[in-house]
């Protein structure tokens, strides 16, 4: 009968210290705690964002920093084209915000965004393990202002000449202008025939031009968009060479359960995964403005020595 009290009262102590662990407040979302055992050991870090929550993007900057400094991730992948990625690692480089502007870029276009991207610079400058932005969404306008400055050469081919003129000259009047589907039309026509002529062009940019302008995500292809992404992100290759990254996405593509395939059920498929989604507290938090709270229950036992998915939450304070 003693051991049998003595098991249960071992449990439950067990028990208390999950949940102490898989929970933890704090005051500043921009400025985590020193030590959250919830997010260690992992592979991939993915979180559903609130987009048109205001402090979203101060969690974002948090997030960054952490991981950086704790696991050692330096890859941040968020929701815009390979273009739109080069352009933010041009401005993570300089601090010029004339990469990221004419025309403004997605995530820089309110007061929040500005802030995030300063700070992240800032930080940037000094941490040890440098950030590199990934892109993993479809290509907007800011296609053409990255085309431009991939060039190596303005001595065109004749067989190539009309549409290297084509880009230089063509200007993007407003978010529904047509110009970006009529240069990736025109362009990957034209790679195919003349390959050799923009592989002098471009020089060694050319991979990346030939990636943005074959991006899998597309809008032909809007239906498909998370499988797409899933693609874009190539999880078999990165688990093969141990690579590690942190994501940030809206949080619809993590828990909309009427997609059959949303990309938060395909992830979560993968070993090492840490899926976080946004929300908002309906109730003052005792610790802080801010907590991680991890569901206990979603939490699966490791398999051949790795965890293989969790689920948390992340609150933000309620307005």
């Amino acid at each position: 009968m003693g051991r049998i009290v003595f098991s249960l009262v071992f449990l439950l102590l067990s028990f208390t210290q999950l949940c102490a662990q898989d929970s933890i407040s704090f005051s500043r979302c921009d400025q985590l705690p020193d030590d959250i055992p919830l997010l260690s050991g992992y592979h991939f870090y993915v979180f559903g964002e609130m987009h048109d929550e205001p402090q979203t993007m101060s969690a974002r900057l948090g997030l960054i920093k952490y991981l950086n400094e704790k696991e050692g991730i330096n890859e941040v992948f968020l929701e815009i084209g390979k273009g739109a990625a080069w352009l933010y690692n041009q401005y993570l480089q300089t601090g010029d915000t004339t990469w990221v502007t004419s025309p403004k870029l997605v995530f820089y276009r309110k007061a929040e965004d500005k802030t995030f991207w300063h700070e992240l610079y800032e930080y940037n400058k000094t941490c040890k393990n440098k950030l590199t932005i990934s892109g993993f969404d479809f290509e907007r306008l800011e296609l053409l202002k990255f085309l431009q400055f991939q060039k190596v050469t303005h001595n065109y081919p004749d067989a190539i000449r009309a549409t290297m003129s084509f880009l230089d000259t063509e200007k993007v009047a407003d978010v529904n202008s047509d110009t970006l589907a009529k240069v990736v039309q025109r362009f990957k026509g034209d790679l195919e025939k003349n390959d050799a002529d923009y592989r002098n062009v471009f020089g060694p940019n050319y991979p990346l031009v030939c990636a943005a302008l074959h991006n899998q995500v597309s809008f032909e292809h809007y239906n498909n968009r998370d499988s797409d992404i899933y693609y874009n992100l190539d999880i078999a290759k990165r688990e093969q060479s141990n690579s590690k990254f942190v994501m940030f996405i809206g949080r619809n593509h993590i828990i909309d359960k009427k997609a059959t395939r949303n990309l938060g059920t395909v992830l979560e498929m993968n070993p090492g995964v840490f899926l976080c989604v946004e929300d908002v507290a309906k109730k003052p938090r005792s610790n802080g403005d801010f907590q991680f709270h991890g569901n206990s229950k979603r939490v699966r036992k490791k398999a051949h020595g790795r965890e293989t998915s969790t689920r948390a939450t992340f609150y933000l304070k309620s307005n």
